[in-house]
């Protein structure tokens, strides 16, 4: 199952989710206190509702055209037409990717005439890079020492 979208109705948060398998989609989650989120993701309170949505954002940026329209728009707004000419993509592959990023609430996207402008939602997604960078880069280093031993 695939996070789709957050919505408030009422009071009620619900994230909506959709099975890839059958393709039905359900209410899986709401929420009337927000104040136990915080518990919900790091495990306190039902900790594979947390695990479940934390493996989401991990599956939206696990592939390597999704990081790179991540890395793209760490410059700022972009628009596809600006977006494809940096990727090995066709459009629609590069919209489909854009659109589970959007899905998970990594990017957003406005209008401007007849372009659509998307830009990282949450800056917290290159810090995610940066520290994947920095156990590759360590992961590197010890192997490297360790053939020099």
């Amino acid at each position: 199952m695939n996070l789709l979208t957050p919505r408030e109705s009422l009071g009620v948060f619900y994230l909506d989710i959709i099975d890839k398998n059958n393709g039905n989609l359900y209410n899986e989650i709401s929420i009337l206190d927000f104040s136990n989120i915080r518990d919900i993701l790091r495990g306190d309170k039902m900790s594979n509702m947390g695990n479940q949505l934390i493996s989401n954002v991990f599956k939206a940026l696990a592939h390597p055209t999704r990081i790179q329209i991540v890395r793209l728009l760490r410059t700022g707004e972009m628009c596809v037409c600006d977006i494809l000419p940096n990727l090995d993509s066709e459009q629609s592959n590069t919209s489909q990717h854009l659109t589970v990023l959007k899905n998970q609430g990594i990017v957003d996207n406005r209008r401007d005439g007849a372009r659509v402008l998307y830009s990282i939602r949450n800056k917290e997604v290159y810090e995610m890079i940066d520290l994947a960078e920095a156990i590759i880069l360590r992961q590197i280093e010890e192997t490297k020492s360790s053939f020099s031993k």
